[in-house]
């Protein structure tokens, strides 16, 4: 009696171990270095392990596609003691294949995932330099800075030719009006030395 309970005292300690342990999910491609030439098919293998042992009968969720593309293989399958080997299928361009599986264990994901690159040094990027966008966006600041700078100083041009002519009209029309009084002083005083000098020619006589 007391040999099978020292036994149980044994046994459960392993099992709870077990159960706890820290899964790892691996997806790895058949070419060691991961490099395909366009149209070569690729195959994927997954293997989950709890502390360095296979996990085998768990469901595994897998997922191939180009790289940040929609998955054109969705499928689950349950691992056996030797992993899972699928189909990855191929690429007629340059390009990533990626293979995502997924592991759940007691309400926890376990994530792995392998890519394979296709002729990667053909492979054009898709997004504009950001220093070249940088350097566009500089140049487009400085244009709008000097075509306001520009349009603030013919603004100013217009206004200062305006201001002048306003000026001009309204000197001519003090000059003009100053002309006019001069001209009806200078009529006056005529005529009174007129009137003084024939009222002296009547005195003499």
């Amino acid at each position: 009696m007391l040999r099978f309970v020292f036994s149980l005292l044994l046994v459960f300690p392993l099992l709870a171990q077990d159960r706890v342990g820290t899964i790892q999910v691996r997806v790895a491609t058949d070419h060691s270095d991961w490099r395909y030439e366009p149209g070569q098919p690729v195959r994927f293998r997954i293997v989950a392990t709890r502390d360095g042992h296979a996990l085998t009968g768990a469901k595994v969720n897998y997922k191939i596609g180009p790289e940040m593309m929609p998955a054109k293989i969705d499928q689950s399958a349950n691992l056996t003691a030797d992993g899972l080997t699928v189909n990855g299928g191929t690429m007629n361009e340059p390009g990533f294949l990626r293979c995502i599986a997924t592991v759940e264990e007691n309400g926890k994901t376990y994530r792995g995932l392998a890519t394979a690159a296709f002729h990667p040094e053909a492979i054009k990027p898709t997004q504009q330099d950001p220093a070249s966008d940088h350097r566009g966006a500089s140049s487009e600041r400085r244009r709008r800075t000097t075509a306001t700078a520009i349009s603030a100083a013919s603004r100013c041009a217009s206004a200062t030719t305006i201001a002048s002519m306003s000026s001009g009209s309204a000197w001519r029309r003090t000059m003009s009006s100053r002309s006019r009084s001069s001209t009806t002083t200078r009529s006056a005083a005529c005529s009174s030395a007129s009137t003084a000098r024939a009222r002296r020619t009547r005195s003499t006589t």
